[in-house]
C-alpha cells in the first residue's frame, strides 16, 4: 500500500486521513511515515539541522530520531514505526523538533494528534521498552559535533602549514634578491675600486692641506695679536724710527739714573717715540720711549711657548693609511687618540719603495 507523505507547510502538518492511524499496539517495523518540508525556513537553511519526533500518549512520552534526506528545495524525514513507539493505545500527540549541531538554534512544528489502536494480544508480546532514542540521538549529535571540531582543527593546522610554507618561500625569495643585489654591488665595487682609491687619496691630500693651513692660520693669528709679541712690535717701531732718522739713544749707568733724568720735563721734551734708553747695568733690561713712559726692550730670548713646533704640526696632520695597515694598528692597540686617519683601500697608495 502506497503511503502518502505528510506535508509540513511553515509549521503545520497536513496529515491525510488514511495516515492518521499510525498502527496497532504490537506492530513492529511495518508502518512507515514520511514528512516533507521546505528546505528554507525564511532565510534559514534547515538542511544542517537534526530532526526528531516527540510523542505523547497520556503520561507516556517518547523521543524518536528521524532519518533525513535532502534535495535542492526540500527535506524528507522518515519514521519507521517501532513497536516501542506505539506500545500504548489512544490518541498520540506528535511534534517534530529540529536543532543544529551545537544546539543553539531550534525549530518546532505545531503539535497534531494521531491514533494508536489496540491489538487483542499485543500487551502479552510487548518487549521491555528500548532505551531512550533521545539519548541515542544526543550521542549522534555529540559525535557529529566532535567530527566538526576535528575537521576545524585540521583546517586550522593546514592553514598554519600553508602560511609557514608561504613564509619560507618569501624568505627564500628575499634571500635570493639580496644575493643578486650583493653580487651586482660587488661587481660595481670591483669596477670602481681604482677610481675610488684615487678619490680617497685626493681627498686625504686635500684634507691634509686644509689642516695644515688651519694650523698655519692659527700661527698667523697668534702673530697678529699685540699682546703675544710686545718685543716684535717694539722692535718694529724702533727700527722704523731709526730708518726715518728720528730715533736716538740715551745711555745711563743704572735704572735709577734714567729715572732721575726722566723726572726733568725738559729732558723728556728732547725724546722722540722710539728712542732707546740703554742701561749699562747688565742685570736690568734696557728701555725704549713710547711717547709717555719708558717700555722694556725685550732683548732677551723670544718666548716661543705659544708656537707649534714642526713635530707638533706634523702630529696634528691627518694620516693617510691603507685598510690592512689601519686594521693592524687597531688590533695592536696602536691607534693614536685624537689623530685623523683617512683609510683607503689596499694598494691605493702604491708601492712605498717607489
Amino acid at each position: 500500500m502506497i503511503k502518502m507523505p505528510i506535508k509540513i507547510i511553515n509549521r503545520s502538518m497536513d496529515i491525510p486521513i488514511p495516515e492518521q492511524t499510525i498502527g496497532y499496539t504490537g506492530d513492529n517495523l511495518v508502518e512507515v511515515r514520511t514528512f516533507e518540508l521546505h528546505r528554507m525556513y525564511g532565510n534559514i537553511d534547515l538542511s544542517g539541522f537534526d530532526f526528531r519526533l516527540d510523542t505523547q500518549i497520556g503520561e507516556h512520552e517518547n523521543v524518536i530520531y528521524l532519518d533525513k534526506t535532502i534535495s535542492d528545495d526540500k527535506i524528507t524525514l522518515t519514521w519507521v514505526v517501532d513497536e516501542s513507539h506505539i506500545q500504548y493505545p489512544g490518541d498520540m500527540t506528535i511534534q517534530i523538533r529540529a536543532f543544529n549541531a551545537v544546539g543553539v538554534e531550534k525549530w518546532h512544528t505545531d503539535p497534531v494528534t494521531v491514533k494508536v489502536k489496540k491489538a487483542i494480544n499485543a500487551l502479552s508480546s510487548l518487549p521491555s521498552p528500548l532505551p531512550s532514542e533521545f539519548n541515542e540521538m544526543e550521542a549522534r549529535v555529540a559525535q557529529k559535533h566532535n567530527e566538526v571540531m576535528e575537521a576545524a582543527e585540521q583546517v586550522a593546522e593546514d592553514k598554519a602549514e600553508v602560511a609557514e610554507n608561504l613564509a619560507t618561500v618569501l624568505t627564500k625569495a628575499q634571500e635570493a634578491a639580496e644575493s643578486a643585489a650583493n653580487a651586482l654591488q660587488s661587481e660595481i665595487n670591483a669596477k670602481t675600486s681604482e677610481d675610488n682609491a684615487k678619490d680617497y687619496a685626493d681627498e686625504a691630500e686635500r684634507q691634509a692641506e686644509i689642516a695644515a693651513n688651519n694650523i698655519l692660520n692659527g700661527v698667523a693669528t697668534h702673530n697678529a695679536d699685540e699682546e703675544s709679541h710686545p718685543y716684535v712690535l717694539s722692535e718694529m717701531v724702533r727700527i722704523e724710527s731709526i730708518a726715518r732718522g728720528k730715533a736716538s739713544a740715551k745711555v745711563f749707568d743704572t735704572a735709577e739714573e734714567m729715572n732721575d733724568w726722566l723726572s726733568d720735563p725738559d729732558n723728556v721734551e728732547t725724546l722722540k717715540i722710539g728712542d732707546n734708553l740703554y742701561i749699562r747695568d747688565i742685570n736690568v733690561p734696557d728701555y725704549w720711549w713710547d711717547g709717555e713712559h719708558p717700555q722694556i726692550l725685550e732683548a732677551q730670548a723670544i718666548n716661543l711657548s705659544d708656537y707649534y713646533t714642526k713635530q707638533e704640526v706634523d702630529a696634528r696632520l691627518p694620516i693617510v693609511i691603507e685598510q690592512s695597515d689601519y686594521d693592524e694598528l687597531v688590533d695592536s692597540g696602536q691607534v693614536i687618540a685624537g689623530r685623523i686617519y683617512y683609510v683607503v683601500p689596499d694598494g691605493a697608495l702604491g708601492d712605498s719603495d717607489d
